[in-house]
């Protein structure tokens, strides 16, 4: 390639030199010098016309490259937008034609524990107070107290060398520097076993006379007084299913129990408190103010629900295979004719005879955040939180009567009365049926407000039933209607002696010595 360069110039150069001579009358060597220069002068264009076409086409190819790079990109995207379009589909086939906010327990009555993992748990429908969490500035602490008769006094061991200087220390010159002690339980906690030997004796007319066995020695061998209210206790407010009971007594007391003896002991005790079973029931009956709830459940496969009827003193909690007013009128054949009761807004609480009704407003608010989900681009639920939330605040921080009662009753119709337009159909069925449910309801929203003895929530009630659930989790089901009913009963007691400052374990113990099957 080289040598072809060569011969190039060389028939151009001479070339020009005839020319010159020819034409411009040039002397030849002045000629071919011209002509070298022009020659040098092209060839050095000629390399930088190659460099610039070498700077170009890497130009090109570096763009080439970015372009390529690009591209492949922008397919890697319009992959991952077609995957997040399917699944955004998924999602809207699962929560309707469009997507809607998802229920959970701070927008419906759904419990916590079936949140979807999402969901954050600590949201809650109170508002930001500003206060770290936990104890506040002078809240009074709580310890365990030294006792002032210690079953035990030990003195710890003291050397009789002083350890620095090796001297012998003057026993004379003991002081008490500090006392610590030590709480423990007594090991091996074992029953005991006392035998009641019945002695009899024939009377001269021939009447055979025996002694009297105590109640509580019914059989051969049974158990006393304080393990059947163990069991009761372990099985009721410790939610501890059978076979778990009977490895722990046999455990950690030695008592070798089937847990067919532990239900023979809990039919027992249902059949003992029956009386104050009754006596809770009447109480509820005759009290100013309660709050009602249910919660499902299920006894040997089927669906069945726990109701509750509690007040601020007793609590009492029934088995039943409805949810309907057939079971209200069972368990309150009158009704309540002297109570306000506080429920959530399932129609069987509102076909009872009662005095009045108190929604709860948790329940309302829970409602009420889901439209605000919904429709973010409609203020109407976030007025009417604002009102209900306002009610709250008033109550808790004023004197409020009838006035205001009637005031929140007149802000809440001119929210009833506001025209809200939807676009989606399907979501204003849904807030049209939402709204038409609070209209049918507003003589029972803020009845709160003018009685002082009722409560703007029914937490209470909910408190009441929700060891239900947590029975539920550990044992699965009732595997009985007899359980069922056990655990209602028992549960009762237990509960109301709570509520009244006592300890529902002694309250087992006397229910178990007092009482007769």
């Amino acid at each position: 390639m080289i040598a072809a360069l060569q011969d190039i110039d060389s028939i151009i150069k001479a070339i020009a030199v005839e020319r010159l001579r020819s034409d411009g009358g040039i002397d030849g060597r002045i000629a071919r010098g011209i002509a070298s220069r022009i020659l040098k002068a092209s060839g050095e264009r000629y390399l930088r016309m190659e460099q610039s076409l070498a700077e170009r086409d890497k130009t090109i190819a570096e763009k080439e490259a970015t372009i390529a790079s690009q591209r492949a990109s922008m397919d890697e995207k319009d992959r991952r937008i077609a995957e997040l379009e399917k699944e955004l589909g998924r999602y809207k086939e699962y929560f309707g034609k469009t997507a809607r906010p998802q229920a959970t327990s701070a927008n419906s009555s759904l419990p916590p524990s079936k949140d979807p993992l999402s969901v954050p748990r600590t949201r809650s429908l109170r508002k930001p107070t500003g206060r770290k969490p936990g104890g506040q500035a002078g809240h009074e602490g709580h310890t365990h107290l030294f006792s002032d008769s210690p079953d035990a006094v030990k003195v710890c061991p003291m050397p009789y060398v002083c350890p620095v200087c090796g001297e012998p220390l003057d026993p004379a010159g003991l002081q008490v520097s500090e006392c610590r002690q030590v709480i423990d339980l007594p090991l091996p906690i074992l029953f005991k076993v006392v035998e009641y030997v019945q002695h009899k004796v024939r009377c001269k007319c021939g009447h055979v006379v025996r002694g009297v066995f105590p109640d509580q020695a019914r059989g051969t061998v049974c158990y006393g007084e304080n393990v059947q209210a163990l069991v009761a206790y372990l099985s009721t407010l410790q939610t501890i299913p059978m076979k778990r009971m009977t490895d722990f007594l046999n455990s950690v007391f030695g008592l070798d129990m089937s847990p067919g003896t532990v239900s023979n002991i809990l039919n027992g005790m249902r059949k003992k408190a029956k009386k104050p079973y009754e006596e809770i029931r009447k109480a509820v009956e005759g009290s100013e103010v309660a709050g009602a709830d249910e919660t499902g459940m299920h006894v040997n496969g089927r669906n069945h629900w726990m109701w509750t009827f509690q007040t601020d003193v007793v609590t009492y909690l029934a088995a039943y295979r409805g949810r309907g007013k057939a079971v209200i009128d069972d368990i309150f054949p009158g009704g309540l004719p002297k109570t306000i009761l506080v429920t959530d807004r399932l129609k069987a609480y509102f076909a009872m005879n009662v005095k009045d009704h108190q929604i709860c407003l948790a329940h309302l608010l829970r409602n009420t955040t889901f439209f605000e989900e919904l429709l973010p681009e409609h203020d109407w639920p976030k007025r009417m939180l604002a009102l209900l939330r306002e009610s709250i605040h008033r109550r808790k921080t004023q004197d409020t009567n009838l006035d205001d009662e009637e005031e929140f009753k007149l802000r809440f119709d001119e929210l009833m009365n506001e025209s809200v337009s939807i676009d989606d159909k399907e979501y204003q069925e849904l807030f049209d049926t939402f709204r038409k449910g609070l209209a049918m309801h507003r003589e029972h929203i803020f009845l709160f407000l003018s009685h002082h003895a009722v409560p703007y929530d029914n937490n209470a009630s909910e408190r009441s039933v929700r060891p239900v659930k947590t029975k539920l989790k550990v044992s699965g089901q009732f595997r009985s209607d007899d359980g069922a009913k056990n655990y209602a009963t028992l549960m009762s007691i237990a509960l109301t002696a709570r509520k009244n400052g006592k300890n529902p374990f002694f309250a087992f113990q006397k229910l178990a010595e007092y009482y007769e099957e």
